[in-house]
C-alpha cells in the first residue's frame, strides 16, 4: 500500500512539473512554438502574419520579420525578443517602409536572396548574393547576424556587413560603412558614426545642407584626442565584455565591463545623436546605459539647429537668440529665424549693437580667426564685416573668431569665452519661457541663472526639511558638511553644503561643471544643486554602506567584513572609475584626492569614487591650469606634489597604489610598520621595499604575511599578487614609469574570473 502511495505522488509531482514547466516556457517565449531560426529556399514570410511568423534565434533572444512602426506601416528588421521595448538592431528598408497588406519576405528560389516586396508587388528591397553561389537558407543566430548560407553553412551574405544604427557584439564597422541614427518611424536621422576623410572613427551631424565631426572633440587635434591618423586598417568592433576599440586607437568600455559575458549589450547611435552602450536587464527586461559618448547633450551638433543655444540646466533646453523666433514649433533642429531686417527700409544699414552671451560657444563658421587682440579691435571688425553675425572673445591670447552664422550654440558654467551677438539697436529684447520660468532677456548665461533660481528658494527649503535643518550628519570633506536627507519623492540623497562663502561660488562652479556631465556606475552621481543667496549645496545619491575607510579600517569592531572577491572588485571598480575620468571623459580630469574615504560602498558593496571637490580640468596637454591650490592627503600624495613638478593623472595612479596595499591588508600604511615616529612617506616606501622583498621571493608563505588576517588565508594567490604587483609599480617614484589606469584595468580584468576566487 505505501508502495502504491509512494508511486501515484510521484506521479502526481512528476506531472505537476511539467505543467509548471509548459507554463514557464509558454510565458518565457514571446513567440509560438512554431517560429523557426531558418528561412528555407523559396519560403516567405507575410506582414499579415508578423504577429506570429517571424524567425526566432536558437536562444530565443532575436526575433526577425515584419516590426510594425505604425499599424499600417512595417519595416522587415531584426529585434530583441526579450526586451520589453523590442529594440530594433537592423532594419533591411527603414528608408522604404512596406504596407500592413500583401507584402512578401521571401527567400528567393531563382537568385537565392531575400527579396522584399510591397503591397503592389513592388521590390523595395533585396539582398546581393553573389551569382554562382548556391543559398540553401536564411538564418537567424544567437548573435542576432541575419545570414543567408549555402547547403555547407558559409555565409553568403550577412547583415552584420550592412549596420544601421547598432551594432552588436563581435559586429564590425569598416571603411565605407556607417551607423546612422534612426528618427521616431526608425528612418534615417541626420546623425552617422563612420570613419572620415581622416580615417578617425568619428560622430558626424550632417543635415544635407552642412556637415560637422562633434566626436572626438573638434576643438582638439589628432593626438590631443588620443587618435592616429595613419590609419590604414579602419576597423572598429566591441566584444562581449563591453570593451569597444578602433584602429585608430578609439576605445571605451561598458561601466560593467568584464562582469558578466552573457550579457546581451548593444551600441546604438540613438535618435539624439548621442552614442550609448547598453546592458540588458532580462529579469525586468530593460535597458541599462553602461557607456556613452556625453553626459551634456548640449555638445551634439545640431541638437538646436542654426542661431539657437542649448542650455544644460542640467536637461538640454533650445533657446533662441536674441532676435531670432523658432523656425519650426515642432522641430528644434531647424533652428531659429531673424526677426529682423538688416537695412532700415530706404536702403541703408540699419544700427547695430552688440549684446554679450557669456560662457557661449558657436562651433565653426570662422570669418577668419586672429589672436593679441583686444576686445575693442574684435568687435570693430565685426560691427564693419557685414557676414559677421555673432564673434567669439577669449581673454588671455585676445582670441577673437568673427562668425557668419551661429551654429551648434552652447552654454554652460565654465564655458571659456564670451560670445557677442550682433542685433539692431533699437531691438527689444524678448521674453523668454525656461521650464516654468518667465523673464527677460539680457544676457543668455543670465537666463540659465535667473532660471534655477525660479525654484532654487523652493529647493532650498526642501533641503532644509529634508535633512530636518542639517541635522542628520554623515561626513565631513575639505569643503564642506555631508547630511542625510530625504527629498519630497521620498528619494534618500546626500547633501553636501560648502562652506566656505569666500569661495564656495567657485568650488560651486567647478563640481557642478565636472560631475554634472559624466556618468559611470564607479563614480557618485550628482542629482541636483542649490544656488540661493549664499547658500551653495550639491545634492549626490545616497551610498547605503559609507566608505571603504569605515568598512575596512573599523570593520574590526562593528562587525562589517570585505571577503577576498570584494576587496578585488573593489580594486577593479575604482580602476574603472579612474580610467573613466582619464581617458573617457570629453576632459581631462583628475581627482587629485584618491583615499579610501573617498571611496564609498552601495548595498552590494560596489565601490564609486566621490568628492571631486579638488579635482581640476586640464587640457590634454596638461597646459593652461593653476593647479598650486589644490591639495591631496597626507600618505596618499605623489612625490611631484612636494617637488613643484607638473600634475598629471599619475598622481591618481600613485594614491590608488597606496589604496591597493591597504585593501591587501586591511589596514593603514602607517600602521604596517613598528616606529610610528618615521614621517608617512619613508614608512610607504619601507613597506614598498618590503612588498617587493616578499614577491621577489616567490614563497607563498611570505605573500601571505602581506594579507588581512581576517581572510584566514581563504584569498586567490595569484589575484593577491597582482594587486601587490600594480601597487609596487604605481607607487615608483618616476611618474613615467607608472602604469596607465586603463592598463591596471585590463590587467584586472585578465585575473578577474580566475576559478580560485574565494569569497
Amino acid at each position: 500500500m505505501s508502495t502504491s502511495c509512494s508511486s501515484s505522488g510521484a506521479l502526481r509531482a512528476a506531472a505537476t512539473k511539467a505543467l509548471l514547466l509548459v507554463v514557464f516556457v509558454s510565458l518565457s517565449r514571446p513567440f509560438p512554438c512554431t517560429a523557426r531560426d531558418s528561412l528555407l529556399r523559396g519560403a516567405s514570410i507575410a506582414v499579415e502574419d508578423h504577429a506570429t511568423d517571424v524567425l526566432l534565434s536558437p536562444d530565443g533572444t532575436f526575433a526577425c520579420g515584419f516590426y510594425g512602426v505604425s499599424p499600417t506601416v512595417f519595416t522587415f528588421s531584426v529585434w530583441f525578443a526579450r526586451a520589453a521595448d523590442r529594440a530594433v538592431v537592423w532594419s533591411a528598408n527603414r528608408a522604404r517602409p512596406v504596407h500592413s497588406k500583401r507584402s512578401r519576405l521571401k527567400l528567393s528560389g531563382r537568385r537565392g536572396a531575400l527579396v522584399l516586396t510591397d503591397y503592389d508587388g513592388e521590390v523595395v528591397w533585396n539582398s546581393t548574393v553573389r551569382a554562382s553561389a548556391t543559398a540553401a537558407r536564411a538564418r537567424l543566430p544567437d548573435s542576432g547576424n541575419l545570414a543567408i548560407e549555402d547547403g555547407s553553412g558559409n555565409v553568403l551574405w550577412q547583415s552584420f556587413d550592412h549596420p544601421t544604427d547598432t551594432l552588436l557584439p563581435t559586429q564590425r564597422i569598416a571603411a565605407g560603412e556607417a551607423m546612422v541614427s534612426a528618427d521616431k518611424l526608425l528612418a534615417a536621422g541626420f546623425y552617422s558614426f563612420r570613419f572620415s576623410d581622416y580615417a578617425m572613427l568619428s560622430l558626424v551631424y550632417d543635415n544635407h545642407e552642412m556637415s560637422s565631426i562633434y566626436w572626438p572633440n573638434p576643438y582638439y587635434s589628432y593626438w590631443q584626442n588620443s587618435r592616429k591618423i595613419y590609419n590604414f586598417t579602419r576597423e572598429a568592433f566591441f566584444d562581449a565584455s563591453g570593451h569597444f576599440s578602433s584602429s585608430d586607437n578609439a576605445t571605451f568600455g561598458a561601466a560593467d565591463l568584464g562582469k558578466n559575458v552573457a550579457v546581451r549589450r548593444r551600441l546604438t547611435l540613438d535618435t539624439d545623436g548621442n552614442l550609448r552602450l547598453y546592458s540588458l536587464d532580462e529579469v525586468a527586461g530593460t535597458w541599462l546605459v553602461s557607456w556613452m559618448a556625453f553626459s551634456n547633450p548640449c555638445i551634439i551638433h545640431g541638437v538646436c539647429g542654426a542661431n539657437a543655444v542649448c542650455l544644460y540646466s542640467p536637461a538640454p533646453v533650445c533657446v533662441c537668440a536674441p532676435g531670432y523666433a523658432r523656425a519650426d514649433p515642432s522641430d528644434w533642429s531647424r533652428g531659429c529665424r531673424p526677426t529682423f531686417n538688416s537695412g532700415d527700409g530706404g536702403g541703408r544699414p540699419r544700427a547695430m549693437k552688440l549684446v554679450a552671451l557669456p560662457h557661449t560657444d558657436f562651433w565653426g563658421f570662422d570669418i577668419n580667426s586672429s589672436e593679441n587682440l583686444s576686445l575693442d579691435e574684435c568687435s570693430t571688425r565685426c560691427m564693419s564685416e557685414p557676414s559677421c553675425v555673432v564673434f567669439q572673445y577669449k581673454q588671455g591670447k585676445g582670441e577673437c573668431y568673427p562668425k557668419s552664422l551661429m551654429f551648434n550654440g552652447r552654454t554652460f558654467p565654465g564655458l571659456p569665452g564670451t560670445a557677442y551677438l550682433k542685433v539692431p539697436a533699437d531691438l527689444d529684447m524678448p521674453e523668454i519661457h525656461i521650464h516654468h520660468c518667465r523673464m527677460r532677456w539680457h544676457e543668455l548665461t543670465g537666463v540659465l541663472a535667473q532660471c534655477l533660481e525660479c525654484v532654487i528658494e523652493q529647493n532650498y527649503v526642501e533641503l532644509r526639511n529634508g535633512t530636518r535643518n542639517f541635522q542628520s550628519e554623515i561626513g565631513r570633506g575639505g569643503s564642506g558638511v555631508v547630511y542625510k536627507g530625504i527629498l519630497d519623492d521620498e528619494r534618500t540623497v546626500a547633501i553636501k553644503v560648502l562652506q566656505d562663502v569666500k569661495q564656495s561660488e567657485d568650488v560651486f562652479q567647478a563640481e557642478l561643471s565636472v560631475i554634472g556631465r559624466i556618468y559611470h556606475m564607479n563614480l557618485v552621481r550628482m542629482w541636483g544643486f542649490c544656488s540661493e543667496g549664499i547658500h551653495r549645496i550639491l545634492v549626490y545619491e545616497y551610498i547605503e554602506n559609507g566608505s571603504l575607510a569605515k568598512v575596512l579600517f573599523q570593520g574590526r569592531d562593528s562587525g562589517m567584513f570585505l571577503g577576498w572577491k570584494q576587496r578585488f572588485n573593489i580594486a577593479l571598480g575604482v580602476a574603472k572609475g579612474l580610467a573613466y575620468l582619464h581617458n573617457e571623459c570629453l576632459e581631462w580630469i583628475i581627482h587629485c584626492d584618491m583615499k579610501p574615504e573617498n571611496i564609498l560602498l552601495d548595498e552590494d558593496m560596489e565601490p564609486k569614487i566621490t568628492d571631486f571637490g579638488l579635482s581640476k580640468l586640464l587640457n590634454r596637454d596638461g597646459s593652461g591650469s593653476d593647479m598650486s591650490w589644490i591639495r591631496g592627503t597626507r600618505g596618499y600624495m605623489a612625490p611631484e606634489w612636494v617637488s613643484s613638478l607638473p600634475i598629471t593623472e599619475k598622481v591618481d595612479v600613485y594614491s590608488y597604489g597606496v589604496v591597493l596595499l591597504e585593501l591587501v591588508k586591511g589596514v593603514r600604511i602607517s600602521d604596517w610598520v613598528l616606529d610610528g615616529k618615521e614621517e608617512l612617506e619613508a614608512e610607504l616606501r619601507s613597506v614598498v621595499k618590503m612588498v617587493v622583498s616578499k614577491l621577489e621571493s616567490n614563497m607563498e608563505s611570505l605573500v601571505a604575511d602581506l594579507m588581512d588576517d581576517r581572510l584566514h588565508g581563504e584569498f586567490n594567490h595569484l589575484q593577491a599578487r597582482l594587486l601587490m604587483q600594480l601597487a609596487v609599480s604605481c607607487l615608483e617614484e618616476n611618474k613615467n614609469k607608472r602604469p596607465t589606469m586603463k592598463y591596471i584595468v585590463q590587467m584586472l580584468i585578465s585575473a578577474e574570473d580566475d576559478a580560485h576566487a574565494f569569497t
